[in-house]
């Protein structure tokens, strides 16, 4: 009931805004929980303490949180509640710009939730794993994730908003501009109709970076006010003015107040304004809203011409993307690396001044902006996203089309067709206008007609070999495409009948050609093609203007067709690629899922709140023990360590002092044994003038010192039964009386002990008084021996060879010295390693060998002498080979307690050599061992 009692009490307090109070309760009950044993509320406990933490923007502790409650909850069997937790933890994930992080735990979530038919739970993993999917830019995979979140949110209408917003997101992202506002307008009548204030706020910012006035207002003096009185939180007013922002850079009077002439001041106010928000984006960890932030501000910036605030945005906005991308996987870079934000940063400076260039003729306006236009077009066209062969196809095809087109309109043209040079070489007529199916056929006798099969890419051919005079050949429309693609020479021409180029009379009154105008495509220095138009009733149809605009109007193609190849290059191997990934997928999954689960179950220091520099050890009993500790810094109750003699004790509870709520009181210590029991009294609670022979003045006890501080007990196990009652009653009302006193005082201490035995086993042999047992025992923490530090020694002996040698280097130690280290099995623990290093560098100096060290550490590694077999023994080596094996593995192993890689250390071998030999031993086989045993 108490811990319920917590719980409520911690929600209540969550809900109200009283978010310190809300921590401290959560906080009490994960401690009280782990304390007990009880894995599922204390999973519960890390969980809603991960709630506080994100409501407060602590984003960083928030998923240290969530991982902690991922990993207490999975232990005991919790799957809901483990997959609640890891929802969360993807949340924040994908909130700190770490989306393709947030991605498999998001996934994980949403299979356990699936199969435990939660659909409310699946609808919120779906939703929040499309909006991952958005910030690493995999686009149709966030509209088929958030368009799954809409269909399972029939029962979850608060839900149903927010999936509506990321499915318009995604179609706004792939130039879907209706059915993004179709949604975004629909989650706003549902939020306005549920009252839900939040998503009403969220609807509105995305109807205004889609550009859509009516998502603020009408634009005039009070516009966006209904909006500002909805945000309830520092998020939504940093989430709203980031929207106003890009909006202003859609359309710069949407947001700003009348009357004229305030337009300037109004932009530089919103530039600023975006500055301070992706600064605080920044410092709470939000990468991606940061870098939105900054980019914003720079180009706000510059429009008001504020060039310097311009300057620094972009510098900030380029730093704030490369942390954004270097928190992303390498496989989603790619999107993110491409941002458009990115791409428009302002450089800062102001426009170099020009003079004024004289107007261009009407005519010359005209077709630059048709050139204009078409560039957009083809541009637009090329960047458009496909997902099928068929779609690229078209794609190009429609580029092909719109070029030939143009073409035609611009130089008046009566038809024309369009050449290009296929990735095996040959050169192909790939559209046309008005061309019968035989007029791009080669002429009898054509010359040239063996060109077009045989180029290679990238490479002119050889000029065609020397007509014999008086019998020019023949001549086709695609001979004259050809021979431009060969030459790389435009072809003008004002009558063909009278052009020498163009061969014999006759075939050119066939083709009844008059006016001819071919020019080459060019792309990178290659001749890739040629745009081929001509007019068979007028002569002079093109001249040296219309040959520039053509010229002008192939370079346009040429890139356009060029990417819209590479596009489809890019699109088929990525399509390549996702057909892998699928067949990869399941085996990845399970390799996430049980990678998230190892990392969480292995001890890692590096997850605690606090540095404990002091206590030096990364092995799992210390990292297990720091982990207890941690959580108990954070409380002021009693706490009783219980350890053997030299393990260092009372550095643990100097490490509960230093970071827990008294950290700043004093630390005082008292060895309970070292102290004669009529003297004890008197040093811990103080004694009047005249109360025993020898007071001769008031004197404080060590309870009144401590005050607001911290009081350790060292061997408390070692007091007398009748102190035991006294402190009993110091522990149950806070009150001491000084000895010859009646009066008594109030004090105010946090309560340390440490034993060599567990109190639990002292009060059950009636050694230790139960009652005060209870009241002191409230958290244990246990420090282990030496002996079971696995991995720690090394770090321990090079921190105490520092310690012993301060100013210099310290001195190193033999291999045979380090071997006596490692063996011996260190009663006296931390304090006799201490003594036996000291001794070391006073007997050895700079180099340490076994002799230096004392007489106990060098027999470890004594070895017996082989008994020599008497006469008459079985001489036999096999049997006698075996016996002595298993005699030294049988050793290890128990000196090793059962774990294989300590026992391997021992013996000298890997250890999979030693899982080998335990193998063939079990089986019986005392063959030779193989060359990698050892």
């Amino acid at each position: 009931l108490s811990g319920l009692s917590a719980e409520a009490a911690g929600l209540a307090a969550f809900y109200l805004g009283e978010l310190e109070a809300a921590d401290a309760a959560f906080a009490a009950l994960e401690v009280g929980a782990a304390a007990r044993g009880n894995g599922a509320t204390a999973g519960r406990a890390s969980s809603l303490r991960g709630m506080v933490a994100q409501q407060r923007g602590q984003l960083g502790l928030a998923s240290d949180r969530y991982r902690e409650a991922v990993r207490r909850l999975t232990e005991i069997g919790e799957v809901h509640a483990a997959a609640t937790a890891e929802l969360n933890l993807g949340t924040v994930l994908a909130e700190r710009g770490r989306a393709s992080d947030a991605l498999p735990r998001l996934a994980a979530a949403g299979r356990v939730f699936g199969e435990l038919g939660a659909t409310t739970e699946s609808c919120a993993a779906e939703l929040n794993r499309g909006n991952a999917l958005l910030l690493v830019g995999q686009l149709e995979d966030a509209r088929a994730a958030a368009d799954a979140a809409v269909a399972r949110a029939d029962g979850a209408p608060h839900l149903r908003a927010f999936a509506l917003i990321v499915a318009g997101d995604a179609r706004r992202r792939l130039a879907d501009e209706p059915g993004a506002t179709a949604r975004y307008r629909e989650a706003l009548a549902l939020a306005i109709e549920r009252g839900d204030a939040h998503a009403q706020i969220s609807a509105h910012i995305a109807l205004a970076e889609a550009g859509q006035r009516d998502g603020i207002g009408d634009g005039g003096p009070g516009a966006g006010a209904e909006i500002e009185a909805l945000c309830a939180s520092d998020d939504d007013r940093d989430r709203w003015t980031l929207a106003r922002g890009r909006l202003a850079l859609r359309d710069p009077a949407a947001l700003v107040a009348r009357p004229p002439g305030s337009l300037a001041d109004a932009t530089a106010a919103l530039a600023r304004a975006c500055a301070e928000l992706a600064a605080r984006a920044g410092d709470a960890d939000r990468l991606e809203r940061a870098f939105r932030g900054h980019a914003t501000a720079a180009q706000l910036a510059h429009r008001a011409r504020d060039f310097a605030l311009a300057r620094a945005e972009s510098e900030r906005a380029r730093v704030a993307h490369a942390a954004w991308s270097a928190a992303t996987a390498p496989a989603f870079r790619a999107a993110i690396d491409g941002d458009p934000d990115l791409a428009r940063l302002p450089g800062g400076e102001p426009p170099a001044p020009r003079s004024a260039p004289a107007a261009p003729p009407d005519a010359q306006i005209a077709v630059l902006r048709r050139l204009l236009t078409l560039s957009r077009r083809l541009n637009s066209e090329a960047s458009t996203e496909a997902s099928t062969q068929a779609s690229n196809e078209a794609g190009i095809k429609r580029i092909l089309d719109e070029v030939i087109d143009t073409a035609i309109e611009l130089t008046g043209a009566e038809r024309g067709f369009l050449l290009l040079r296929q990735p095996g070489g040959e050169l192909t007529a790939v559209v046309s206008r008005k061309l019968a199916a035989g007029d791009l056929e080669p002429a009898p006798g054509d010359a040239t007609r063996s060109v077009s099969r045989s180029i290679p890419r990238g490479a002119l051919p050889p000029a065609p070999p020397a007509e014999p005079a008086g019998s020019p050949p023949p001549i086709s429309l695609r001979a004259i495409a050809e021979r431009v693609v060969q030459t790389g020479e435009p072809v003008v021409t004002v009558d063909a009948g009278i052009d020498e180029r163009f061969g014999a009379a006759a075939s050119v009154a066939a083709l009844r050609l008059r006016s001819v105008l071919a020019v080459p495509l060019r792309q990178r220095a290659t001749i890739t093609g040629c745009i081929y138009v001509d007019h068979r009733l007028r002569g002079g149809a093109f001249d040296a203007a219309a040959a520039s605009v053509l010229g002008e109007l192939a370079d346009i193609a040429a890139i356009a067709i060029e990417n819209a190849r590479l596009t489809a290059d890019l699109r088929r191997t990525t399509r390549e690629v996702d057909e892998l990934n699928a067949r990869l997928s399941v085996e990845l999954a399970e390799r996430d899922a049980e990678l998230v689960r190892v990392k969480a179950e292995l001890p890692d220091r590096d997850r605690l709140r606090h540095r404990y520099d002091r206590i030096v050890g990364r092995s799992p009993a210390m990292v297990k023990m720091l982990g207890v500790i941690d959580r108990a810094a954070a409380t002021a109750l009693p706490v009783v360590i219980a350890g053997e003699s030299g393990t260092g004790k009372e550095l643990v509870a100097r490490a509960l002092h230093e970071h827990g709520p008294r950290g700043a009181g004093p630390f005082v210590a008292i060895n309970c044994s070292a102290v004669p029991e009529p003297l004890l009294e008197s040093e811990l609670f103080g004694h009047v003038r005249g109360a025993f022979t020898g007071a001769d003045r008031d004197r404080r006890g060590l309870f009144e010192v401590a005050h607001g501080g911290t009081l350790f007990l060292d061997e408390i196990a070692d007091t007398s039964p009748a102190m035991q009652a006294k402190l009993l009653r110091v522990l149950q009302d806070g009150m001491i009386r000084r000895v010859g006193e009646t009066r008594a005082r109030q004090v105010e201490v946090r309560v340390i002990a440490a034993t060599q035995q567990p109190l639990a086993q002292l009060a059950a042999t009636g050694r230790f008084r139960e009652d005060l047992r209870y009241r002191i025992d409230v958290i244990s923490v246990a420090v282990p021996a030496l002996r079971e530090r696995d991995g720690d020694l090394p770090l321990l002996v090079e921190h105490l060879l520092a310690r012993l040698s301060p100013g210099q280097t310290p001195p190193r130690l033999t291999r045979a010295a380090l071997r006596a280290l490692g063996q011996h099995r260190w009663p006296g623990n931390v304090r006799e390693l201490e003594n036996a290093l000291a001794r070391g560098v006073a007997m050895g100096g700079d180099l340490i060998d076994v002799d230096d060290l004392p007489e106990a550490i060098g027999r470890a590694i004594a070895r017996p002498e082989p008994a020599r077999p008497a006469a008459g023994d079985d001489l036999q080596l096999r049997p006698a080979l075996a016996a002595t094996e298993q005699a030294y593995l049988s050793a290890a192993m128990a000196r090793a307690k059962g774990n294989q890689t300590a026992a391997a250390r021992l013996l000298g071998l890997s250890r999979f050599g030693l899982q080998k030999k335990l193998r063939r031993l079990a089986g019986g086989d005392a063959g030779e061992d193989d060359a990698d045993d050892d």
